[in-house]
């Protein structure tokens, strides 16, 4: 079940780079792979409790990459779920990602309840 709902939320995630790098206006072209983003971050989401969670819950994750490539979270529009997230994805690194340093990205996290 837990799967489940990860497999999920990184789906929604995926598709959500996958959307930004098309509406952005970037000089420089995304390399990498949005799956390889979606991957890293469900490895770092794997065993996050969301038991009490009812039905569907979209959470939108406001983050940075610092120059070292690590996730620096930004804020969460949940407040049950922001110090969890926080603690999972904080100073976590991304590898193969494409994105740029010090610039303002939005992901959409749903969890469901099976």
């Amino acid at each position: 079940m837990k799967i489940s709902k990860s497999f999920f939320s990184l789906c929604c995630l995926a598709f959500f780079f996958a959307v930004n790098s098309f509406a952005t206006n970037t000089e420089t072209p995304i390399e990498g792979e949005p799956a390889s983003v979606t991957t890293q971050v469900q490895n770092y989401l794997n065993g996050l409790d969301v038991k009490l969670i009812d039905g569907e819950k979209k959470v939108l994750v406001d983050f940075i990459l610092n120059d070292k490539g690590e996730i620096m979270i930004l804020s969460t529009n949940d407040k049950n779920l922001d110090l969890s997230i926080k603690q999972r994805l904080n100073y976590k690194k991304l590898t193969n990602h494409g994105l740029e340093s010090n610039k303002t990205y939005t992901f959409p996290l749903v969890f469901k309840n099976i």
